[in-house]
């Protein structure tokens, strides 16, 4: 008993972190609301290459999302 008490105290170890989280994570970090338990989960067990795609992926559709509201504005103007 004592011993799975313990055991269920150890943080879990996570080798990958899925993508969505990735996501979430660069979202959280580009508007500078992340959580520092998180960042540094993100540093120790993410991959690079997952946050750059992520990175990307959502500044693409912010700009998009951008270039269609400022569209929607002139053309209702």
């Amino acid at each position: 008993m004592k011993q799975a008490l313990e055991e269920s105290k150890k943080p879990e170890k996570q080798n990958n972190i899925p993508f969505l989280q990735v996501v979430i994570s660069v979202i959280q970090a580009s508007f500078g609301v992340q959580n520092a338990s998180v960042r540094e989960r993100d540093f120790k067990h993410g991959k690079l290459i997952s946050f750059i795609f992520a990175a990307i992926l959502f500044t693409t559709v912010l700009v998009l999302a951008l270039v269609f509201v400022v569209k929607l504005v002139l053309d209702t103007a």
